[in-house]
């Protein structure tokens, strides 16, 4: 187990189908380009709907606390770090 990069987070947004939830208690969907935190109460030409907002991976990375690939936990922040699970490196080796 080794903690994340952010060079590993694009690649996990890549295979798509990833999770990670925040801090903040939000989830947002990782993507090649960043990390999507869907929005519900957003208003927009007089009526609410739901909104995606990208955040960059550089400014995202302090706030992951989990991630998940479908429903493998792949990585958790421990210590302070976050650090890949047995899930993670068992899907690296196929």
């Amino acid at each position: 187990m080794y903690e994340l990069e952010l060079n590993e987070l694009r690649r996990i947004g890549r295979k798509r189908n990833a999770t990670a939830k925040l801090t903040t208690g939000e989830v947002g969907e990782l993507r090649h380009d960043g990390l999507y935190v869907i929005h519900d109460h957003a208003y927009i030409s007089g009526e609410f709907g739901e909104v995606k907002l990208r955040k960059s991976y550089k400014d995202a990375y302090p706030l992951i606390k989990t991630i998940k690939q479908g429903r493998a936990l792949i990585a958790e922040r421990r210590h302070g770090k976050l650090m890949t699970t047995y899930k993670y490196n068992q899907s690296q080796s196929r």
